[in-house]
């Protein structure tokens, strides 16, 4: 089933008896108005066909300015293409100077569920500057 992990891959990160991380489904599960825009966060998963090997956090901003509405200003998401991570639950917030952090679960057959963010500072000329900034901080 689509969302969920392999029993035998947390077996063997937890030693315990065959059980599964649901991640639910790919629904936006937050939405923010900031600044003229929606800012939104899912869970998506990949590959986008076929059966899911890993879920991603990933996160929108949707221009709402009359004559652009619904035009992606940008997209991102954390992603683990090694299949070693996933990313799940995502939630984000974004302050008044377009600075957006987005919390999610992360987890994997070595790692077990912990709470991490990722911070974006306002874009400063390029979508590659945000993305080079972007930070990962694991809860203890």
């Amino acid at each position: 089933m689509a969302g969920f992990r392999a029993a035998d891959e947390l077996r063997a990160a937890t030693g315990i008896g065959p059980r599964a991380f649901d991640t639910d489904d790919d629904r936006i599960g937050n939405c923010v108005y900031r600044n003229g825009s929606l800012w939104a966060a899912q869970t998506v998963f990949f590959p986008s066909t076929g059966a899911a090997t890993r879920a991603s956090a990933q996160w929108w901003q949707i221009n709402t300015a009359s004559g652009s509405v619904g035009v992606v200003q940008q997209l991102g998401k954390r992603d683990d293409p090694s299949n070693a991570l996933d990313y799940a639950y995502p939630t984000l917030d974004v302050n008044a100077n377009d600075d957006m952090m987005l919390g999610y679960s992360r987890f994997g057959a070595a790692q077990y569920a912990s709470a991490n963010y990722s911070y974006r500072p306002t874009q400063r000329g390029s979508a590659e500057y945000a993305r080079r900034l972007t930070r990962s901080f694991q809860g203890g």
